[in-house]
């Protein structure tokens, strides 16, 4: 994948979640969860599965209405804008996408560009300028022509991606970005998040993979049946007892003697674990 070139700028905003709580029915999903994200900042969410990590990130895109809480950009209420609205400024990578229609991958990433059009405006120069080099960012140049119904399902991923990027968001939103991904499209995928953080961005990613959390994520959130267990930067929060906690796993965490940042080796699931909990490096 190719690297935000050093020229290039991204406006990022601002992202607050206030007192954050999200109910279906008698089920509590989210509890009071307060986060802050300042522009040019990477933000691990992390947690078993089924801790909230997902929804919070649909409460933050108003894909979903806050129970209680407000979610805010630069210090602006996001309640009552509207999804046009809100899309120029959130792009959300979802942790599935249903395309059942036969279009270009181009047509795909090409829908990224909605929210600036107006109603029955075409895209022109300039949008399908956009598309390409989000698609040569993320490595996926070769499939414009291709069917999105005929690549596989880490190729789509990147496919979806480039869309995501081509909306030129303030904030990204990614709903585990690498899923589905081989080990050398991970890597290159939270390596270019990273540039475009490193250019300005504010970005939220749910990672199972607390390893690559370590190693890309600026600070981590850590989420526990939809309430905040721990936060702050990755080496408090990533200490054997939250893992043993909220995991229920037996693990340790030292310095990589490479990377120079935490290292999680699970070593044995703890009496009492959950069936639905994924391990700390991202397997179930």
């Amino acid at each position: 994948m190719s690297t935000v070139r050093e020229s290039d700028h991204v406006d990022g905003a601002a992202l607050s979640a206030e007192d954050v709580s999200f109910a279906v029915g008698m089920a509590q999903l989210l509890e009071a969860v307060s986060l802050e994200v300042r522009p040019g900042t990477l933000l691990g969410l992390i947690g078993p599965n089924g801790a909230g990590k997902s929804t919070l990130l649909k409460c933050i895109s108003q894909l979903l209405a806050p129970t209680v809480g407000r979610v805010t950009l630069d210090d602006e209420d996001l309640r009552g804008r509207s999804p046009q609205e809100i899309a120029r400024h959130i792009a959300l990578l979802p942790q599935s996408t249903t395309l059942n229609f036969a279009f270009t991958c181009l047509e795909v990433v090409l829908m990224g560009r909605n929210p600036h059009l107006g109603r029955f405006q075409a895209e022109g120069a300039r949008d399908h300028a956009i598309a390409q080099q989000s698609m040569v960012n993320t490595d996926s140049a070769e499939f414009v022509t291709r069917l999105i119904t005929e690549v596989s399902a880490g190729e789509r991923q990147r496919v979806l991606l480039a869309r995501a990027l081509t909306q030129q968001p303030r904030l990204l939103l990614l709903d585990e970005p690498t899923a589905g991904l081989d080990v050398q499209h991970q890597l290159q995928v939270f390596t270019l998040i990273r540039d475009l953080v490193g250019q300005g961005l504010t970005a939220i990613a749910v990672v199972h993979d607390l390893n690559l959390a370590a190693r890309y994520c600026d600070r981590l959130v850590l989420l526990d049946r939809g309430k905040v267990h721990a936060r702050g930067r990755v080496r408090d929060v990533l200490t054997p007892e939250n893992l043993a906690s909220v995991f229920r796993v037996e693990a340790t965490v030292e310095e990589d003697p490479v990377l120079g940042m935490p290292r999680v080796t699970v070593l044995a699931a703890l009496d009492g674990a959950r069936d639905s909990a994924g391990d700390a490096t991202g397997n179930r």
